[in-house]
């Protein structure tokens, strides 16, 4: 099956409720926390002046207590959208409906969600901290006056490539193991194994997605920073990355379990 172009089919073919459930979300992360400043910091970095780490790290990410405060209610309302947008892409693939009413009941997905969320956010600042930090390190060696040389901006590309493709790799694990949890029960160890078997037997293609979503993401942002509207690449990246990673997980889940999908059948829509 290609993964890629079945997730691309459910997610045109289901936009109106798909953004429906993440708008906000989007919206949230996009104009107040976004999550791909590493990319603007790449446009900022060969005009000016950086001297320590937290030069880098402010480049990166808002620093202070009311950021914290805001990440944490982002977090929370991250959980209980792709907690919902799971429920509801579970029922319309068992049943071919897609039922609104009854899904706005907070059930165990949001623990499971919560859970594997905890781990990818952990995942997500270690992954970023090491990479600011080794291009801090890198400056300090070859910059001339705190100014970045082309040596500099070269390697500050390559950590943005290797961060995202390891961050890609995460997401694909986190939502993979979010459907074992949700769907067989499993317990977050046990899920972690499978998605990594899962992640393991779908191959190519699999990478194949990753690298297309990504790519898109990575593409949306530098545009729009190159425009000067950074936020707008923000929130069409996150417009792509949440359902995404929901519908590439249910859809691994469906063929590597030989199970009938009835959303492909009819589409019913509920009130």
């Amino acid at each position: 099956m290609n993964y890629l172009k079945e997730v691309f089919k459910y997610y045109f073919k289901n936009l109106g409720w798909i953004l429906f459930f993440a708008i906000i979300p989007v919206l949230f992360f996009g104009l107040i926390l976004p999550p791909f400043r590493y990319f603007e910091f790449l446009f900022k970095y060969p005009t000016v002046e950086m001297h320590t780490f937290g030069d880098f790290w402010r480049a990166t990410f808002t620093p202070g207590w009311w950021s914290i405060l805001l990440f944490f209610a982002g977090f929370v309302i991250l959980v209980v959208t792709i907690s919902l947008l799971l429920g509801v892409i579970e029922k319309h693939f068992k049943t071919g409906k897609v039922t609104l009413s009854n899904d706005f009941s907070l059930n165990s997905n949001l623990l499971s969600v919560a859970k594997m969320m905890i781990l990818f956010v952990i995942a997500y600042f270690v992954v970023n901290f090491l990479s600011m930090l080794l291009v801090f390190v890198v400056h300090c060696i070859f910059s001339v006056d705190g100014v970045a040389t082309w040596f500099n901006i070269t390697f500050a590309c390559a950590m943005a490539v290797v961060t995202t493709a390891l961050l890609a790799r995460f997401a694909t694990i986190a939502s993979l193991s979010c459907i074992e949890m949700v769907l067989n029960g499993s317990p977050l160890m046990t899920s972690i194994s499978d998605a990594l078997s899962a992640v393991s037997r779908a191959g190519v293609k699999l990478q194949l997605f990753e690298l297309v979503v990504f790519a898109t993401i990575c593409a949306f942002v530098l545009i729009f920073t190159l425009l000067g509207l950074p936020w707008i690449g923000e929130i069409l990246g996150l417009v792509i990355l949440i359902p995404f990673e929901c519908i590439m997980g249910m859809v691994v889940f469906f063929d590597q379990n030989d199970l009938t999908r009835f959303d492909k059948k009819r589409l019913f829509f509920k009130n």
